[in-house]
């Protein structure tokens, strides 16, 4: 069987779909030796990321940036796959572009926040993201879902039928395991960090309610005095919407942006708490990755995250009382107390691999090529 997989997003290496794009190709070409891969990638600017380098001989490169093959495929429907390729026997296409072709497709959709929270997008996102299912809705055999939220907001909004819909979690990269103690102090000490902290990690933008975090996080200040030393770290770029001046109003808040991997397994590993409450999520890595580094955490109740908690501690988002309620909890937690916490967190986080990931997706080419 020949497979092609538009594997694009993998240049943008902080976010999720670009970690998943990475980790699943890493995981289908390490595991699979029996199919052919072909491997589309297409950007004005931005290089294929190392880690899928030693791949390169599968790669198709070209320099279209995504607004013009926007304009190609999702408004147009022109220039098939096939064309820039070679023939496939199955081509899974990425959220955000869907080629026209022949070819039986396969095609992952994270997330429907274009249409469960438009108000959160630009328009020009949001735009896209309807064309490409406009088309995707019509032209692919099998819909892989990050989660099971995911799958009924399909059917729901969507109208596709159930039975095109396959779920099929992301993993967590081994690189998400408890730093070491000298680890831990080289990064912190690298990036200025000397008190305790809660972190938080993800994109700027509205829908991760950053805003009622910083709220939450202050009155949790104000009512304790055990913790005047304490500071809220936020890790990410900037999406639109969140004004950081407004953010990053005190000695007690810290924005940073995106981290390796690798220091940012070492920020997990050495937080007093890890807070998630985004308002709506396709899966909802970062807190997998952070119970993988031992991090208690606070996350939202909402969709696929209520889903993926586990041991979390699980809160309602829109209610800035509940975050401070949830943070409280974490952080007077007596020494047993955590511990069991972390223990359940790591065994929790153990259960997502991308090696399962890679496999079941296989499955569904198999499954669609029939």
């Amino acid at each position: 069987m020949k497979i092609g997989i538009d594997i694009s997003q993998s240049a943008y290496t902080a976010t999720g779909v670009g970690q998943y794009t990475i980790n699943l190709v890493k995981s289908l070409l390490e595991q699979d030796n029996e199919n052919e891969y072909k491997l589309f990638f297409s950007s004005l600017r931005r290089s294929v990321p190392e880690q899928l380098t030693e791949f390169s001989k599968l790669i198709k490169r070209y320099r279209l940036p995504p607004r013009v093959l926007e304009v190609f495929w999702n408004r147009l429907h022109v220039l098939p796959i096939e064309k820039l390729i070679g023939e496939v026997d199955v081509f899974h296409s990425s959220d955000w572009l869907e080629p026209p072709g022949r070819v039986v497709k396969v095609t992952t959709v994270h997330d429907l926040v274009a249409y469960r929270y438009p108000e959160t997008l630009h328009a020009r996102i949001v735009s896209m993201q309807k064309r490409k299912l406009h088309f995707a809705k019509k032209e692919t055999k099998l819909f892989i879902a990050d989660s099971i939220s995911t799958k009924k907001d399909m059917v729901e909004i969507l109208g596709i039928d159930e039975k095109r819909i396959r779920v099929i979690y992301l993993g967590v990269s081994d690189i998400f395991r408890p730093a070491g103690s000298s680890k831990k102090k080289e990064v912190l000490k690298k990036h200025g960090i000397e008190n305790r902290y809660v972190l938080s990690v993800g994109t700027r933008e509205p829908r991760k309610n950053l805003f009622r975090l910083v709220e939450a996080f202050r009155k949790l200040k104000q009512e304790e005095a055990k913790l005047k030393d304490l500071i809220l770290v936020i890790v990410g770029s900037f999406g639109w919407g969140e004004d950081l001046e407004k953010l990053n109003s005190g000695s007690d808040i810290k924005i940073m942006k995106n981290l390796d991997q690798k220091e940012l397994a070492a920020f997990f590993s050495a937080a007093d708490c890890f807070v998630y409450p985004s308002l709506y999520e396709g899966f909802g890595l970062p807190v997998l990755e952070a119970m993988g580094c031992g991090a208690p955490v606070v996350t939202s109740d909402r969709g696929s995250l209520a889903e993926i908690a586990g041991p979390s501690c699980v809160v309602d988002p829109e209610k800035e009382e509940r975050i401070m309620e949830g943070m409280a909890k974490i952080l007077f937690l007596n020494d047993n107390d955590r511990k069991k916490m972390v223990k359940k967190g790591i065994a929790w986080s153990e259960k997502f691999t991308w090696e399962k990931t890679a496999k079941e997706t296989l499955d569904v080419y198999r499954e669609a090529a029939k």
